[in-house]
């Protein structure tokens, strides 16, 4: 699990503080230095890490 929480049902993509959720992440990719490109359900996003 990378963020949100293990076992919960997917229901759309919900963003912002944890518990967030992805609805059925596919594919990513690194972008650059710690950040990444997610595609989850109909959004792309990128993700940056401290």
């Amino acid at each position: 699990v990378v963020a949100g929480v293990a076992g919960l049902p997917a229901q759309g993509t919900v963003l912002g503080a944890l518990p967030a959720r992805l609805d059925r992440p596919n594919s990513i990719v690194p972008t650059g230095p710690h950040s990444f490109a997610v595609s989850a359900g109909g959004a792309l996003l990128r993700l940056v890490l401290p």
